[in-house]
């Protein structure tokens, strides 16, 4: 802590009900409470048995439909249900083969999909998997095409091409990069939303998406290719539209990668109440009265 007080929260123990649970209050904390320099891990087994497969969809709503058949047939076999959609895959496949096309070609389909269960029996799985499959092709205006892994290079292919996305962006220009959680029912519509807003005045710029939709976050990227420096114009587009886009569909402005200092000001606005925040300061203060412990990010620098 930092009056130097080193507190020891690694208990092993499976339930622990003796008192708070401290160690969620610095988990995502930022370091503005304290300094981790220890952690216990629990390990499970890697499974024996892994399927993936690679699905393309015309809409959303198809991409909806999908993921409560994925839960209804896949069920504790379910590991992964990841969202990419064209134009980040339009700019992957300039150095991964997209497996799934229209008729083949070089055009790609509106959205796409990786399924992965893992488990540990391979002929049970695969079982469950293929009855998915059959299910979303023949239920009408679902999945349109797909494969599905023959073995674990084609599974590790079709994540390379997921995985692919944030650096091949990386490198086609500067990224304005927006980590948010939506209702899955609204998922795509601020994707949507932000594109007309963006394309009215700035038709240069290409926004792309991709995210994990079993659990609404969604990685909302606009880049303005081969122009690597920021643009106050775009940024102004973007923010705070987007934000306050964000929480009158009730999302959250930061599903996983932390406030920071870029985000930190909106706590008490559009994140979390005033009542809220009084309580995190107060904490603070507990922790950290003299606000030595990174100071300047994760909660708001104005006074309320």
């Amino acid at each position: 802590l930092a009056d130097g007080t080193c507190l020891d929260l690694c208990s092993t123990n499976r339930k622990d009900n003796t008192g708070y649970d401290m160690k969620h209050l610095f988990i995502g904390a930022e370091g503005t409470l304290g300094i981790i320099t220890k952690i216990n891990l629990s390990c499970p087994r890697l499974p024996s048995s892994r399927n993936a497969a690679f699905l393309a969809l015309d809409t959303f709503d198809a991409v909806r439909r999908t993921l409560t058949m994925a839960k209804d047939e896949l069920g504790e076999c379910l590991a992964a249900f990841e969202f990419m959609d064209r134009a980040i895959l339009e700019l992957v496949g300039k150095q991964h083969r997209i497996p799934v096309s229209v008729d083949g070609g070089s055009e790609l389909y509106r959205f796409y999909l990786l399924v992965e269960t893992q488990g540990s029996n391979g002929g049970h799985d695969s079982e469950k998997m293929a009855t998915f499959l059959e299910r979303t092709m023949e239920s009408g205006n679902v999945v349109v095409d797909g494969v599905l892994s023959q073995d674990m290079k084609q599974v590790q292919e079709m994540w390379n091409i997921r995985e692919a996305c944030n650096p091949t962006l990386k490198g086609t220009g500067h990224n304005y990069k927006y980590d948010i959680s939506i209702p899955i029912s609204q998922y795509y519509e601020i994707a949507d939303e932000m594109k007309a807003r963006l394309a009215a005045s700035r038709p240069d710029i290409l926004c792309v998406n991709w995210g994990h939709v079993i659990d609404g976050n969604l990685h909302f990227n606009v880049t303005t290719p081969g122009v690597f420096e920021e643009d106050p114009e775009i940024l102004y587009l973007i923010e705070p539209y987007l934000f306050e886009s964000v929480v009158r569909k009730r999302g959250s402005i930061s599903a996983e990668h932390g406030l920071g200092r870029c985000k930190n000001e909106y706590l008490g606005s559009l994140a979390k109440n005033e009542a809220a925040v009084a309580k995190m300061k107060a904490l603070k203060n507990v922790f950290d009265p003299n606000g030595i412990l990174n100071p300047g990010k994760f909660l708001p620098t104005r006074s309320t």
